[in-house]
């Protein structure tokens, strides 16, 4: 599969969803996640996000290195995982060409707060599990699956690397 045809998958997958769990290591390396909006999903295939990030904030750059981006839709019976490497970015054009009033609660400046920044995510592998959409299914999927002590008609899993 080339990386074009695995961001295709992805982008299908997600189905324009625009939220997700990020997770990232801390400073005293614990495991944390929150929820994040998506701003963009590039052509690349990367994911842009605004974060609190000063410019002399060296941990920031080292918590932000390895992250995992979630994406669940139990109505659709789908989830993804993204295992993905972040770049914190400072560009105040490309922040300000990225603004939207929804961030103002967070960033009351605008795209002038100090310690805005961008986080590019640029997945290199991803996990789905893309089961029945309607909820009748999956509820017969389960007892059938139950009844014979395997899987049956769960829904399709499996891992891109991009």
């Amino acid at each position: 599969m080339t990386t074009q045809d695995a961001i295709s998958l992805l982008d299908d997958l997600l189905d324009g969803e625009r939220l997700a769990m990020l997770t990232r290591w801390t400073a005293d390396g614990l495991l944390h996640s929150k929820p994040m909006s998506v701003l963009q999903h590039d052509a690349g295939g990367a994911f842009w996000f605004f974060i609190r990030s000063a410019t002399d904030a060296p941990d920031d750059e080292v918590q932000y290195r390895h992250v995992n981006l979630a994406f669940s839709r139990p109505d659709k019976g789908r989830h993804v995982s993204l295992a993905a490497k972040g770049r914190i970015v400072h560009d105040r054009a490309l922040i300000r060409s990225m603004w939207t009033v929804a961030a103002k609660p967070w960033f009351p400046d605008g795209p002038d707060t100090p310690d805005l920044a961008l986080l590019e995510v640029i997945p290199t592998q991803a996990e789905y599990w893309d089961g029945p959409s309607n909820v009748v299914s999956r509820v017969v999927a389960m007892a059938v699956s139950i009844a014979s002590g395997k899987p049956v008609g769960l829904g399709d899993h499996g891992q891109v690397d991009l």
